[in-house]
């Protein structure tokens, strides 16, 4: 008797287990979601962050670590500061040892290499090394200096990315990650709530929005800011889900020149900002891909920007060319907010 009561105890313990394990797993996958919001300040930008979670603990844990994630890119990538321990863009550029390699973080070895890949696959628009040509950029555009002429444009130094066994040659060259740190570290960051079993989020990294699975049964609604105006203004809205959308554009009141408008993104082969669109909005499913796309679509006429957009898988991108004519690829429709 005590043991076919031992043995209904321990059949009753089992079904209990799996009706929690169940209930859990209900709950986890239920769409019965809070959401949770928080804001940083990393890579001269505001980062936007709404997660969907079912607690406020693991919300809490997640923003915890999506912090230390931008706080180490952004140190990492910082061209203007130092920090104790650690061999950051600064250090390179500061550093006057007569070692002929130094020693680097492996974590911003790793983005050099990956830099230097989407420079040859770019046909070299997409260049890291134009620090000394983007800072008198950014002198010109905060009126620190005149408009440089191209005989002052052609004389600023560039110095090779030379890198070998997670050491960079010491020539002191001028690095600017701008061009992909944010895609770079929201990729880190998406594929990070991914592995903590949150999918349902929207990042906004001054621009850079990534957005992981809807909430609901819907789509993501972003708008397209309007660059011919300073009111915020959107001329376009799109939806989508687990994509990046990018846009760069005439959004700085201080990039024009006479019947000139300029984006500012340097062509690293004529070594001036580009005037070909007001903007280009870029959408693809791969952070990385989607932010250097976007920095080089400016730089090409329209013919070439629209086929290298259509010889990449799942990318798409409109290019606002005036008030009257925007210009979009192929696929570019299937977002469209109708």
């Amino acid at each position: 008797m005590h043991n076919k009561i031992n043995k209904l105890l321990w059949i009753f313990v089992f079904f209990l287990l799996i009706f929690l394990a169940l209930f859990i797993l209900y709950n986890e996958k239920s769409d019965n979601l809070k959401a949770y919001e928080k804001r940083f300040y990393y890579m001269d930008s505001y980062i936007y962050i709404k997660l969907y979670t079912n607690t406020e603990e693991k919300a809490g844990d997640a923003f915890d670590k999506i912090n230390l994630i931008y706080k180490k890119y952004h140190e990492l990538a910082d061209r203007n500061n130092g920090y104790p321990g650690l061999k950051n863009i600064y250090y390179i550029k500061n550093n006057n040892e007569e070692n002929e390699y130094l020693e680097i973080d492996y974590k911003l070895y790793e983005i050099l290499e990956l830099g230097l890949l989407c420079n040859k696959k770019t046909n070299e628009l997409f260049d890291i090394k134009l620090g000394n040509l983007t800072d008198v950029w950014f002198n010109y555009k905060n009126r620190l200096i005149s408009k440089p002429t191209i005989d002052q444009i052609d004389k600023i130094n560039i110095e090779e990315v030379v890198l070998k066994d997670g050491s960079i040659l010491n020539n002191h060259p001028n690095i600017d990650l701008n061009g992909f740190i944010k895609g770079y570290t929201n990729n880190i960051v998406k594929n990070y709530l991914y592995s903590i079993g949150i999918d349902k989020f929207i990042i906004n990294a001054g621009g850079n929005i990534l957005v992981g699975k809807h909430y609901g049964d819907g789509k993501y609604i972003i708008g397209i800011e309007d660059p011919t105006k300073n009111d915020l203004s959107i001329f376009l809205k799109v939806l989508a889900v687990e994509k990046t959308i990018v846009t760069k554009g005439n959004y700085d009141s201080n990039m024009h020149d006479g019947d000139k408008t300029y984006i500012n993104i340097v062509n690293p082969k004529t070594k001036i900002l580009s005037d070909n669109f007001l903007s280009v909005t870029v959408i693809s499913p791969n952070p990385i891909e989607a932010d250097v796309i976007s920095n080089i679509l400016p730089l090409m006429k329209l013919e070439e920007a629209l086929e290298f957009v259509e010889s990449k898988k799942d990318v798409e991108a409109i290019f606002y060319i005036s008030d009257d004519e925007q210009v979009m690829s192929s696929g570019f429709k299937e977002y469209l907010n109708k």
